[in-house]
């Protein structure tokens, strides 16, 4: 049986910021389109959460969007893959607003 977790309001900013690090990817060991994906996922992730008033929440899927996103952009297959697919480096470029809203 799995051992219960308390709410993430019970936890304070350093075990928040815990829970964003605790996954440890490497960063080639995804595709930049998947960090993409991901960071896409965690945005609207982070909007239903703040519809919802879950700041804690919130917080988690901001970070997570930014890191997922800034790991897509730092890729080494970046480039190429920007170059290969319009569409997709379009999309990556529209989010940096999005990304940029995030931090202020």
């Amino acid at each position: 049986m799995a051992k219960p977790t308390p709410p993430l309001s019970s936890l304070p900013l350093s075990q928040l910021q815990g829970l964003v690090n605790a996954e440890n990817e490497s960063l080639t060991d995804r595709t930049p389109k998947d960090w993409f994906e991901r960071a896409i996922r965690e945005s609207e992730l982070s909007v239903l959460a703040a519809r919802k008033q879950r700041k804690e929440e919130m917080f988690l899927c901001y970070t997570k969007a930014c890191q997922f996103y800034m790991n897509a952009r730092m890729h080494p297959d970046f480039g190429s893959t920007k170059k290969g697919d319009a569409n997709w480096a379009q999309r990556v470029k529209d989010f940096k607003e999005v990304s940029t809203r995030i931090l202020i």
